[in-house]
């Protein structure tokens, strides 16, 4: 074997160990933690709570350490880059995950008290080899679950560092992330039982989430929806109140206009309407970009997506001793969470073929070839005319639909 070969495969086994040492160090020691408080409450707290816990919090600890390790190592970065794989053909393949999925194997057989073998097997009182079972199938899902976050957040640090031309600081990021991690979750260890102490068991603590919290929790999402519905819903009728105005000024041919509104929820395959205009034909079909800073995506072969993400933000003091405000917000560098949506803007015409983004979100890109540029209205994009509403009537006007 090629020395290289033999010394980045060591360094691999020494990271991954590493962030398996810490998990399990961390693990075991929230769990003690969690023990800690229940035994010095004066209010009784269910075993069950406890377990409970613990279980909860090895599998984030799991995600936290392995994730850390992954987005931190630029070898494994610049490995996946190049290779231009896709995620699912790179977790095959990738000597990297065999090698922290066999340390975890490892690991697990070692020390299942840190990936919460014995919380399960307390709490079921089932036969101990159904536990195992069940703990490995509940990491696995979470090994994959985060080598598929972490090849993201890989691939996205890499197109940041080409767009800045700057380096990644990985050490310090990584100091950074063992750190937090470290202090995390056996502080969260310590406070979560304080929070349960009119609970006696772990069913009295689901049904109050499900009764409470869940119920509370979509109907603020309910509640949030339907003003950005509402806003969609007014812009997209100012834009065709204004569009039949322009034709029946201008002497324009309008089409019967499909899907006017059910189009700002649903995907449509065919094109909203057709528009004849100084004796041009426009093909034209309605998309629409509900939340403001949700970014689209159009991508090759018809489709596209937008992308709907989840951050935390937080306040700190301007830098800038002159600033009208004293504080700025700031996002943590990566997301909580992402909801992707799917659609379709291929459609068949005849006439020039122009996509109508109404409402329009802050930014759209064209995504291919390995990077994503960044639109303006009357941009070409893989063959069609992007347009926000109102710039698409003025360019009728003007003549200037390209």
């Amino acid at each position: 074997m090629d020395i290289h070969k033999t010394k980045y495969i060591a360094v691999r086994i020494f990271r991954f160990t590493s962030a398996l040492a810490l998990f399990t160090a961390i693990s075991s020691l929230s769990n003690k933690t969690s023990y800690f408080t229940a035994q010095r409450m004066t209010t009784e707290v269910s075993e069950d709570v406890i377990r409970a816990i613990h279980i909860i919090l090895s599998v984030l600890a799991y995600h936290s350490f392995l994730r850390m390790f992954i987005i931190t190592d630029s070898a494994v970065r610049c490995d996946f880059c190049d290779s231009q794989a896709k995620m699912l053909r790179y977790l095959a393949s990738s000597s990297e995950v065999k090698i922290s999925f066999i340390i975890t194997v490892v690991f697990f057989l070692i020390f299942p008290n840190a990936f919460a073998v014995k919380s399960v097997y307390g709490w079921l009182e089932i036969p101990k080899a159904y536990v195992y079972i069940i703990c490995a199938s509940a990491f696995l899902v979470t090994f994959v679950l985060t080598w598929f976050e972490g090849l993201r957040n890989l691939k996205k640090t890499q197109e940041k560092i080409r767009k800045e031309k700057s380096k990644s600081k990985d050490i310090s990021h990584l100091i950074k992330y063992i750190v937090s991690s470290c202090l995390a979750y056996p502080i969260m260890a310590y406070l979560l039982p304080i929070f349960f102490p009119t609970f006696r068991t772990l069913p009295q603590v689901a049904v109050m989430i499900c009764l409470v919290f869940l119920p509370l929790v979509i109907a603020l999402i309910l509640f949030f929806n339907i003003f950005a519905y509402l806003r969609a819903f007014i812009i997209r009728f100012k834009f065709l109140r204004n569009l039949k105005k322009a034709a029946i000024k201008n002497g324009y041919v309008l089409s019967k206009i499909a899907h006017p509104y059910s189009s700002l929820f649903v995907d449509h395959d065919e094109r909203s309407f057709t528009i004849i205009a100084n004796g041009k034909e426009y093909d034209c079909k309605l998309l629409s970009g509900l939340h403001y800073g949700d970014p689209m995506y159009f991508e090759e072969e018809g489709r596209g997506k937008i992308i709907r993400r989840f951050t935390f933000k937080y306040r700190s003091l301007r830098a800038a001793p002159f600033s009208q405000s004293g504080t700025i917000w700031h996002k943590l560098s990566d997301d909580l969470a992402q909801f992707h949506t799917d659609f379709t803007y291929a459609f068949d015409g005849e006439g020039t073929k122009v996509l109508i983004v109404s409402p329009t979100p802050h930014t759209i890109y064209a995504a291919g070839y390995g990077q994503n540029k960044l639109l303006d209205v009357n941009d070409k994009v893989y063959g069609y005319t992007l347009m926000t509403g109102t710039a698409f009537i003025n360019a009728l006007e003007r003549d200037a639909v390209r």
